[in-house]
């Protein structure tokens, strides 16, 4: 199935909403940007006629969990909530933060929330592998971002559970390419 990500679009709710319409696409990932303030129960009124099969999480939610676990659960459930609303399967999570170095059990709290969540493959001062062991045993499944698991260059993670892929369609070096002005195409 192709599912076009709308943080591929724009930070703009109107300008995803127009492109959505416009892209021969089966479906969406729709993308919670942190510098986007939405009221996200507005947001999911304007969402109800499409087809969106996952959320892309507030990719802060981790951060704020490590840093005011309160803050980051108010967080995380409002993106979950948001998620229900419009009828997505899953919501993708960074679960971490990849600059700083953290104790990965005070990630045990998502555990909470393993049938709503997919962990994705972002960039982290310690071993990716070593962080899907973590949630792999407790029974996580992933997102594959394939820009992230080149520069990591660890592919034994494509031995876990994954059940979403991220494709980029970059065309030369800007990481912003138009949508399919790149040099991927998706419909071979």
């Amino acid at each position: 199935m192709l599912v076009c990500s709308t943080a591929g679009i724009s930070y703009d709710l109107n300008i995803i909403l127009k492109w959505m319409d416009k892209l021969d696409v089966e479906s969406f990932e729709f993308m919670i940007n942190p510098e986007s303030k939405w009221n996200l129960n507005l947001v999911a009124q304007k969402l109800k006629d499409y087809d969106i099969k996952s959320v892309h999480g507030n990719r802060d939610i981790a951060k704020l969990i490590l840093n005011d676990r309160k803050e980051g659960i108010k967080t995380l459930e409002e993106n979950l909530e948001f998620m229900h609303k419009i009828n997505a399967n899953f919501l993708v999570l960074h679960a971490w933060d990849p600059r700083s170095a953290f104790n990965i059990e005070d990630l045990l709290v998502l555990e909470n929330y393993r049938d709503s969540i997919v962990i994705e493959n972002i960039p982290s001062i310690y071993p990716i592998k070593d962080l899907f062991d973590f949630f792999a045993k407790l029974k996580f499944k992933f997102t594959l971002d394939l820009a992230w698991l080149y520069f990591s260059n660890d592919f034994r993670i494509l031995n876990y559970d994954i059940v979403n892929v991220h494709i980029r369609d970059f065309k030369d070096e800007n990481p912003r390419t138009k949508i399919f002005r790149g040099d991927v195409n998706f419909r071979e």
